[in-house]
């Protein structure tokens, strides 16, 4: 007996909720009446299908609702149909019978039907009430606004997305920002536009940087710029060996030292480093360098369209990241018309870090202000680090204590009328510990030069000690001071000052 009875159970369970009353005698009727074809003999208990019975309750809920969809129901059993197949989980099938239900009156049963959507919904009917679209459903006004402006901006991304068109681009942008901030266009209408057309134009942008980015690397530019690396490397590694050979490059102590430039050997220094003798370090350092590729005109235009995209369309969006989208684009152009520039940094990460290194330096320097580094001190340390960094050494940065030691040094000096190391105001490291510098240092001093270029070019530079003592790998400051027609120069290894950029 309880198996009979789960038997019973199980069917009725599985089929659903029986539609109204209502609607099963107008099913009936028209079974009855021949209007489906291959039944007959409907009865309240079923219905004959060909030679088989079958029980109403033998029906799950869409083939009830494909019964009753087929005898061609109308008026209010249109209205009873959609009631039915909504709860009964046939949301979309009773939201088109809804509307067979309205459109065949608008006016009489648009009321009806607006409060059975609100019912469904479980919310007041809206004002203006509601609309059906075959693909959407039923929908209020602000969601039919909504839906038909994220349709237009969808179209419009497309063509943003896809075009390679300047002008189909500009115009489909200014319409998709226009769209966005249409008066009335509900807030998250207006967002997700925003949203989804700034997500088209940064693709679209990404797009046409990558074709900059890959006219601007050309074929051959690495292998060019590899080889301009090495023939740096090599000419700077014979004038390095030039100079730190003592046997060539004589001490200012040695006999030959006084015999001229052709017997002290800078002579041989000068053709490898002055940019005056072909085949040079300073030739190829200060080279020009070939531009790879220019701005074409089409390329151009690929420019033009992008900065409006960073500076006007995508702020227009509310979108904020049209900043790094012009620095990305700055970026670009930069190696779009780059030269094979041999005072660029190579692959190395060594050679890059000391790349970056050297230009922290030198934006500190430029900016030091103080009374004891006038202008011409930073225009010589300037000097000093330019040759310094074409010679693959750091930058140095200048230290007010060394530049103010230096001052006094070349100060007293220029009274005396002669120079020295050691003398009647100590030596370089008591003069650097007076102004509170705490490390050894290294001291150039030269009387009778006029400027802080010549100074190094004809002074230091010719002289080998002095030259040699500018160049040692582990120096990280130097101080520079001149009096009269004294310079004093001085180098040493310290940390960092704390305002240094980081």
């Amino acid at each position: 007996m309880r198996l009979a009875a789960l038997g019973i159970l199980i069917p009725l369970l599985a089929a659903g909720p029986q539609a109204p009353d209502g609607l099963t005698d107008r099913l009936i009727e028209a079974i009855n009446a021949g209007k489906l074809p291959g039944k007959s003999e409907a009865s309240r208990d079923g219905f004959k299908e060909g030679d088989r019975k079958v029980a109403w309750g033998d029906l799950d809920t869409p083939a009830r609702f494909r019964l009753l969809d087929a005898i061609g129901l109308q008026g209010d059993d249109l209205l009873a149909l959609a009631k039915w197949a909504w709860p009964a989980g046939l949301k979309k099938e009773a939201e088109a019978t809804l509307a067979r239900y309205a459109e065949a009156d608008p006016k009489g049963r648009q009321p009806a039907a607006d409060r059975l959507v609100a019912d469904w919904r479980g919310v007041p009917v809206p004002e203006g009430g509601f609309s059906y679209d075959p693909q959407a459903g039923w929908e209020s006004l602000i969601e039919s606004v909504s839906r038909k402006a994220r349709a237009a901006a969808a179209a419009l991304c497309g063509t943003i997305s896809t075009t390679g068109d300047a002008a189909a681009l500009d115009g489909a942008s200014a319409d998709l920002a226009a769209l966005a901030n249409r008066p009335g266009l509900p807030a998250a209408a207006s967002a997700a536009i925003k949203a989804e057309g700034a997500a088209a134009l940064k693709a679209a942008g990404d797009r046409r940087l990558r074709a900059i980015e890959a006219r601007a690397e050309g074929p051959d530019a690495g292998a060019l710029l590899q080889k301009l690396r090495e023939e740096l490397q090599r000419r700077r590694e014979a004038a390095l060996k030039a100079i730190f050979d003592t046997a060539t490059y004589v001490p200012e102590s040695h006999p030959e030292f006084q015999k001229g430039e052709a017997a002290n050997g800078q002579q041989k220094v000068n053709r490898l480093v002055l940019k005056e003798y072909p085949g040079s370090l300073g030739e190829l350092w200060e080279s020009p360098g070939v531009v790879l590729v220019s701005l074409d005109p089409p390329l151009k235009g690929n420019v033009d369209v992008l900065r409006k995209i960073f500076e006007k369309i995508l702020p227009a969006l509310g979108d904020k990241s049209g900043g790094e989208g012009l620095k990305a684009l700055d970026q670009a152009l930069q190696r779009l018309g780059r030269k094979l520039n041999p005072q660029a940094p190579g692959a190395d990460e060594k050679e890059r870090q000391r790349h970056e290194y050297n230009r922290r330096v030198e934006a500190y320097n430029e900016s030091f202000k103080d009374a004891d580094v006038p202008r011409d001190a930073k225009d010589h340390v300037r000097i000093v680090n330019d040759y310094r960094e074409m010679m693959g050494y750091r930058r140095l940065y200048i230290d007010l204590r060394l530049c103010r030691a230096n001052r006094q040094h070349s100060a007293a000096c220029n009274t005396a009328g002669r120079i020295w190391h050691v003398g009647p105001n100590g030596d370089p490291q008591t003069r650097a510990r007076r102004e509170g510098f705490p490390d050894k240092v290294a001291e150039n001093v030269a009387i009778a030069y006029a400027s802080p270029s010549k100074i190094w070019w004809e002074g230091w530079f010719r002289n080998s000690d002095h030259h040699r003592n500018a160049l040692a790998e582990a120096w990280t400051c130097m101080g520079y001071g001149y009096a009269g027609q004294v310079g004093t120069q001085t180098f040493s290894t310290t940390a960092l000052p704390n305002d240094f950029p980081k």
